[in-house]
């Protein structure tokens, strides 16, 4: 079984052991990352034309793609690997992905067993030269992976404080600073869950690493929210 993972990076393994040499073609990952975005409902063949050959005729293009398939297709020995005439998806019985384990769990509901697929950024770090739709394709899908991580988290860290589960609901805070560490409101939750737990130094530690971050990063003033409560917790 062939896995594709897209969080944090792109890289494709077969029982986890990574397959370097299918790696080295940028284009024919991106191309199952692509693949993998659509999900069960596939990609149509001039949606892939548009991201991966923008810069090609049509007729060019058409050509490329049908030789990067066929190309995928014999490096890694599975002539099922890629479904669909118009609209092309990948086959489950043959590659999963983390993205679409991540998407599966969550449409069950199934929080907790999502946010460990989420390692990282959708295709994070990963680029190709003068593909300024795909980068642009990218960015969004990138936002909204991200988005439903947060939403994620937020509904665990809520189903934890209710439950009174502290430690828990704690550990979910961290991982949302993680995800979005410029976020006051994310930051104030944070602290008020470390002072829940008699972490009363690490809220106030928290509360300086926020705007020293604000300050490097956007060269804003502290947060006023986070401000607020650090001060309260001061005295």
């Amino acid at each position: 079984m062939l896995q594709l993972s897209v969080f944090g990076g792109l890289t494709l393994a077969e029982d986890d052991r990574v397959l370097g040499p299918v790696m080295e073609h940028r284009k024919a990952m991106l191309l199952l990352a692509i693949l993998a975005a659509g999900s069960e409902a596939g990609v149509a063949r001039v949606k892939l034309l548009a991201l991966l050959w923008g810069e090609s005729d049509e007729v060019r293009g058409r050509g490329a793609l049908k030789q990067m398939l066929h190309t995928l297709r014999r490096m890694l020995g599975t002539p099922s690997l890629i479904l669909g005439v118009a609209q092309l998806r990948l086959n489950p019985a043959v590659i999963s992905s983390d993205l679409g384990g991540f998407l599966d769990a969550l449409g069950r509901r199934d929080q907790a067993g999502a946010i460990p697929l989420y390692t990282g950024l959708f295709l994070d770090g990963v680029h190709l030269a003068g593909a300024n739709e795909l980068e642009h394709w990218v960015d969004s899908k990138r936002a909204r992976f991200q988005a439903l991580y947060i939403e994620a988290l937020e509904t665990l860290v809520r189903v934890a404080e209710t439950s009174e589960d502290l430690l828990e609901a704690l550990r979910f805070w961290r991982l949302l600073r993680d995800a979005d560490p410029l976020n006051g409101r994310i930051r104030v939750g944070l602290m008020h869950a470390l002072v829940r737990t008699g972490d009363r130094s690490g809220a106030l530690r928290e509360a300086d690493l926020h705007t020293e971050q604000l300050r490097r990063e956007l060269e804003v003033g502290p947060d006023p929210e986070v401000m607020s409560l650090r001060n309260r917790l001061q005295w």
